[in-house]
């Protein structure tokens, strides 16, 4: 399949359990409660989190069979079932260690009911069996990947994810709301998921013979993977230390008015993420040069498509909050949207460059400017927050994300050429910042970005057309 058809997969999978999250969601609330409720999604998010726990197996089995001989079969299945033991043996030990700290957190959360303590307590026992569960099913998917099964992945993790939304729900409307009962529900469909994706690596890869682990496999895995998980610790520090630091000093309430728009803004990167994950293989298995023309007309594609998203955006975005959330809540949030979705422009620039690099080389210069971008990033917040509030973090999360795509097109030797593409695009996103912020009449916030796009667009045609024809092209 081509990179497009890939793409139009890891979107389909992505947004269809997230439409079914926010039809149920009412429901939820009703049937459960908000404590309740907040407690599984608490239980989401340690599950989501602790899965750089595997090492980062997942990402080095996507990148070691996408550069394996479709003939080496043995070697193929070789390496998939050694990575699937190292992940078995991790998960088993991550589960005593969240378990421990798990047990520990209940224990000294003073704004739970005894109730509610005592049944999270007694579901901690679930959350620490589905962990190996979890990054069993990491490995089955990075081999997916690696062998560019993204149709069969994403089905696979659609019928996961509808029967984990449903499922729960079911119980609580049938059976019983407490959460003893609830949290196996939601872990059930994973051990589903982990069913379906050996299936399917059983066919594709292929997985065959006896399970083993070869030691030669296993020590490229963890040198490469090791790395991943790294990062995968640290990226999500730099993404919600921004609501720490709020809550610190400005408090709950100001959370409230960050998250909301950030959480919705950051639904653009869906887009990128499903680009990333398509093309990740393809990068992994290209020379140095072939990747990084793969990376350049990704970004540029990328950019000519998320641009005017941005751009509209930004002009809807006020309007939107005081519809939605009233007028209150988007007077308090003003400029936080603003400021969001020119950091995920920022974002959108870098992604292919960000994966073709994890594909062609160690993933270590990129740890090295995460370590140097926390502290700059945790200053920037501090300050903003304290001078400026809500949209003092937003912007600081903004600037972080400039300094990101900086430092990564320096890595990946393509900043010079990157500006010379994406300048005029950044003016337009920047010129409609400016008329939101200056309440610039309909006429002119309108036409004039409009006018922007149109040039940019005629202007990059040529190579906004070759870098299509060479996404929706190659197979």
């Amino acid at each position: 399949m081509s990179v497009a058809k890939n793409t139009a997969a890891n979107l389909a999978g992505a947004t269809a359990p997230m439409a079914l999250a926010l039809l149920t969601l009412p429901i939820y609330l009703e049937t459960i409660g908000a404590e309740r409720y907040g407690a599984l999604a608490l239980v989401w998010t340690l599950i989501g989190y602790f899965g750089f726990l595997d090492l980062g197996l997942g990402k080095a089995v996507t990148r070691s069979l996408a550069r394996a001989s479709e003939e080496a079969r043995a070697e193929r299945s070789n390496l998939l079932w050694t990575a699937l033991n190292a992940s078995l043996l991790l998960g088993l030990c991550g589960s005593v260690v969240v378990f421990n700290a798990a047990t520990y957190a209940v224990e000294l959360s003073s704004r739970l009911t005894a109730e509610t303590r005592a049944e999270i307590a007694n579901a901690i026992f679930w959350v620490c069996l589905a962990l190996p569960v979890l990054l069993m099913s990491s490995v089955l998917s990075g081999a997916l990947q690696g062998c560019e099964k993204f149709f069969g992945l994403n089905i696979a993790h659609v019928i996961a994810g509808v029967v984990g939304q449903v499922l729960p729900l079911i119980v609580a409307l049938v059976a019983s709301r407490n959460l003893t009962y609830l949290i196996p529900a939601t872990l059930a469909p994973r051990l589903l998921l982990l069913f379906i994706l050996y299936a399917l690596c059983r066919r594709h890869v292929p997985l065959a013979g006896v399970p083993v682990i070869r030691r030669a496999h296993l020590s490229h895995l963890l040198s490469y993977g090791g790395w991943v998980s790294i990062l995968a610790f640290l990226a999500p520090l730099l993404v919600t230390i921004d609501r720490l630091v709020l809550g610190a000093v400005a408090g709950t309430r100001a959370v409230a008015h960050y998250a909301v728009p950030f959480d919705l803004v950051s639904r653009l990167s869906i887009v990128t993420g499903s680009v990333s994950s398509a093309v990740f293989p393809r990068m992994a298995a290209s020379s140095l040069a072939d990747g990084a023309g793969l990376a350049a007309a990704t970004s540029a594609l990328l950019t000519a498509i998320i641009t005017p998203l941005v751009v509209a955006a930004l002009l809807l975005a006020d309007a939107f909050l005081r519809i939605w959330m009233g007028p209150e809540f988007a007077q308090e949030a003003r400029w936080v949207s603003e400021f969001l979705l020119l950091g995920i422009w920022f974002n959108v620039i870098v992604v292919p460059y960000h994966s073709n690099y994890l594909a062609s080389r160690s993933p270590r210069p990129i740890v090295v400017i995460y370590l140097i971008e926390i502290p700059i990033y945790f200053l920037l917040l501090w300050q903003g927050v304290t001078r400026f509030g809500v949209a003092g973090a937003a912007a600081a999360w903004a600037a972080r994300a400039a300094l990101d795509s900086f430092l990564l097109l320096w890595l990946n030797a393509a900043l010079l050429n990157t500006a010379r593409f994406v300048y005029p695009w950044l003016l337009a996103v920047a010129v409609t910042g400016a008329l939101t912020f200056a309440a610039a009449p309909p006429l002119i916030s309108w036409s004039l970005p409009a006018a922007l796009l149109f040039i940019c667009t005629f202007k990059d045609r040529l190579l906004i057309r070759s870098a299509t024809l060479r996404l929706v092209g190659a197979k």
